[in-house]
């Protein structure tokens, strides 16, 4: 086997591993990490219609799905390959079921749109709560203010919102909570989530899991900015078509040192997660009719969305520390250890009860037989010991339906029904985790500061393995015989499958601790992590 040993100095920055990235589209912005603009994707017109007002409680019902428009996947590694997709995942929300209503913040009065999309309540307005208390400092840039209106224009705050900077978006100063305390513009923090933020009590900063709920509810993120963008407001023809009610308005953003830039053409709105120096934020383009996600740095002034704290999150009705919700986290000296051997072949098995999940702690390597390489199971070093095997998302999902028929006929290209649990490639009474699964063993472990507690720490820098869950760097076998260096990545199958040939993914990375969800070609390999059936 020919193994590919250069990705180590042309590794992309960590934003690079999300659904989508797109650039500001102006090359005089003086984003320092921006990315190459798409250009495989073109505009295609949409007619649009006035948003009508809403009043509480209304159910709204739009035009179905469109289907119509394509984009290419994300990249998230040099061995990929571009592929288009077009259907609708597990966890679309019809527009149909759409349910607006409004609230208040109490805090100054005003009142705003909101909007049901499945399972989450978002505002569907942003928001325009003065934060001024905090000065504002970057270099030699000041200002008596965190929060700002376009422009500095009045109005502009009436139509479009405020612009936050991230500490102001977290109330990094603690006025309403102490969950996003010290998160400031150059400085690492470990917040408490959900980050309740510069939102009113009950709602919090959405992280970036959030946002692919949402998106995956609104159909792909291919599509997801068309249906997100409001239906005027935007230049050249680009904006949305509405049916779910978000009406993100192209509020523009505000730079370090003062000036504006970008009302009409871009949507960014902030996100709880981060780095040390980058925050993560959604981001919708005039020219696009795709969603993405990626980081950008904390001191530019970005809109805020609020998202309805869960029935999960109850709020406490005490206000400061206590008005946050509270984050399940798994106390590690609770997690339990044990073993499970695979009948199939005699191998043993490390496995770790985290909450109300059993995981294996070891990558499986069971070899899985089929007639075709492209569907085949691979491993980095003869015997697959350390590593475990690398499998096709098709080999995963048991296609041939060798164990289970729940994924049969689940091949490269090829759209297919999964019933849930899917056993696929797993021993019998276990199975391949669905995205969901995977969200739910994230926040046990605390969400993405917390996630180097999965590593196994052996084989990464800074990983304490303190659940030991035991992650390992395997990289990725990127087809026809190549490999990725091992070291720098954890990729693990999800059975959520979304538009042929792509399905998601979760990933863990060497130089930050975070588990990420995106979509990724079928035809490559990743490690596969099985969970067992609940009883």
């Amino acid at each position: 086997m020919m193994k590919l040993s250069w990705r180590g100095s042309v590794v992309v920055a960590i934003a690079c591993l999300f659904l989508v990235l797109v650039a500001c589209g102006d090359d005089g912005s003086d984003f320092a990490t921006r990315p190459k603009a798409d250009t495989s994707s073109s505009f295609e017109a949409q007619s649009s219609s006035s948003v009508k007002k809403s009043s509480s409680s209304s159910v709204v019902s739009s035009s179905s799905l469109d289907k119509s428009s394509s984009s290419v996947i994300p990249q998230s590694s040099s061995c990929e390959t571009s592929v288009s997709s077009s259907s609708v995942p597990e966890g679309y929300v019809a527009p149909s079921t759409v349910v607006t209503g409004s609230m208040t913040d109490e805090r100054d009065g005003r009142t705003y749109k909101t909007v049901t999309i499945g399972t989450q309540t978002w505002m569907a307005e942003n928001l325009n709560f003065a934060y001024t208390g905090v000065p504002f400092i970057y270099d030699d840039n000041t200002s008596d203010s965190t929060s700002w209106c376009y422009d500095n224009d009045p109005s502009n705050c009436d139509i479009y919102g405020r612009l936050y900077t991230w500490a102001a978006a977290m109330d990094s100063a603690a006025e309403f909570s102490d969950n996003g305390n010290g998160c400031g513009y150059k400085t690492a923090c470990m917040p408490t989530y959900p980050v309740r933020g510069i939102c009113p009590e009950g709602w919090h900063l959405p992280t970036h899991m959030e946002w692919n709920t949402l998106f995956t509810a609104v159909g792909d993120s291919s599509t997801a900015g068309i249906k997100l963008k409001s239906t005027s407001g935007w230049n050249d023809r680009g904006s949305g078509t509405g049916g779910y009610w978000f009406s993100a308005l192209p509020a523009g953003f505000r730079y370090g040192y003062g000036s504006f830039k970008g009302k009409g053409d871009y949507a960014n709105i902030w996100s709880s997660s981060a780095f040390t120096s980058d925050a993560f934020r959604m981001y919708l383009d005039f020219n696009y009719n795709k969603a993405s996600l990626s980081s950008y740095p904390k001191y530019y002034g970005f809109p805020v969305r609020c998202l309805k704290d869960s029935s999960a999150t109850v709020q406490s009705s005490s206000n400061k520390s206590n008005s946050s919700a509270v984050q399940a986290v798994v106390d590690p000296s609770t997690v339990v250890t044990g073993t499970l051997t695979d009948e199939r072949d005699g191998q043993t098995y490390k496995t770790v009860t985290i909450g109300t999940q059993t995981w294996m702690a070891e990558n499986l390597n069971y070899d899985y037989k089929v007639g075709s390489s492209r569907y085949g199971t691979h491993t980095y070093t003869d015997d697959g010991e350390i590593y475990g095997r690398y499998y096709t998302w098709a080999a995963a999902m048991d296609f041939m339906a060798e164990f289970s028929t729940n994924a049969s006929d689940c091949g490269y290209n090829e759209t297919c029904t999964i019933k849930f649990p899917a056993r696929g490639i797993c021993p019998e009474g276990w199975h391949i985790p669905t995205s969901a699964e995977w969200s739910t063993f994230y926040y046990a472990i605390g969400g993405s500061p917390y996630a180097m507690q999965a590593k196994g720490y052996d084989e990464w820098s800074r990983a304490t393995d303190a659940y030991g869950f035991s992650a390992l760097p395997a990289d990725e076998y990127c087809g026809f015989g190549s490999y990725d260096d091992v070291g720098s990545y954890a990729y693990f199958w999800s059975a959520s499958g979304t538009n042929s040939p792509s399905a998601y993914y979760w990933i863990l990375s060497a130089g930050n601790a975070y588990l990420l969800q995106g979509n990724h070609i079928e035809d490559h390999g990743f490690s596969v992590r099985c969970i067992k059936d609940e009883i």
